[in-house]
């Protein structure tokens, strides 16, 4: 699959999502407790989660680009997008987050074979709120990349 210009954002999520689902499906605490991650999505379920048994939750948002000059004939496409885990515990969303950025770390050469290029981590972060008596974790982090593509004429 070669990521095109024509179809930049579906191309980019699907090569983003693929990835995800491969390599960050479970984890397993210090204290032997393991999660699976439950559900692969592009933004939080309309539906009140009030179990914990929904959890992990694991968010890939939809891909913000704009389009730059690169070259004479060419343009680049910058963009960025976030991944979001959604846990029960706080060690494992920790541990999933580790994951995720390892996920998409040692995927910059095929990325690059792509026309992905230039993926960097830029940003983590974190939150919790308390839903339905329980503690549900937020662990982020947002990666920029870069595609170069021919220019349309006129």
């Amino acid at each position: 699959m070669t990521i095109s210009k024509a179809t930049l954002l579906n191309d980019s999520f699907d090569t983003i999502m693929t990835r995800l689902q491969a390599q960050v499906t479970s984890v397993t605490t210090a204290s032997s407790v393991s999660f699976t991650v439950q559900t692969y999505t592009s933004s939080f379920p309309d539906s009140l989660i009030s179990s914990k048994s929904s959890y992990p939750i694991l968010i890939l948002e939809p891909f913000n680009v704009n389009w730059e000059e690169f070259t004479f004939k060419k343009k680049s496409a910058k963009g960025r997008f976030t991944i979001d885990i959604y846990c029960t515990n706080s060690e494992a969303t920790d541990l999933f987050l580790d994951k995720i950025i390892d996920s998409i770390e040692t995927y910059r050469t095929t990325l690059a074979d792509l026309k992905m290029y230039q993926v960097q981590l830029e940003d983590t972060d974190h939150d919790s709120v308390t839903r339905e008596g329980f503690k549900v974790h937020r662990r982020s982090c947002t990666f920029s990349f870069r595609l170069d593509f021919a220019k349309t004429s006129p």
